[in-house]
């Protein structure tokens, strides 16, 4: 299971080279909320595994989870023609991010002379 909070730049270690058949392949990524069926894709996700051949190693930024609710994913990744290369699952955690907004009074200014 993934472990994603809010706020990093958290790296995804799997090992999706097991299946991959073309060469070089483009991995994507997609997030898909298990309640709500919502999600992100990270396409193209660049693969910065040192030994690529043992491990599949991918930056994924939070802020594209901005929108998306607390709580359990399912992750998929395929290759550039579609076929899966692995399925899992993945848990977002982590306080979202709510604009604050002020209920105030309007001001009113008065001008003399007018």
């Amino acid at each position: 299971m993934i472990l994603i909070t809010r706020g990093d730049i958290t790296q995804i270690i799997v090992t999706a080279s097991e299946k991959e058949s073309l060469n070089p392949t483009v991995y994507s990524i997609s997030f898909t909320n298990d309640l709500t069926k919502s999600g992100v894709t990270v396409s193209p996700a660049i693969d910065t595994s040192p030994f690529p051949n043992r491990y599949n190693k991918f930056q994924v930024d939070t802020a594209l989870f901005a929108d998306q609710d607390n709580g359990f994913y399912t992750y998929r990744i395929t290759d550039q023609a579609g076929n899966l290369l692995e399925i899992g699952k993945m848990k977002l955690v982590g306080e979202k991010l709510v604009p604050v907004q002020y209920q105030d009074t309007p001001t009113e200014y008065k001008t003399y002379g007018e």
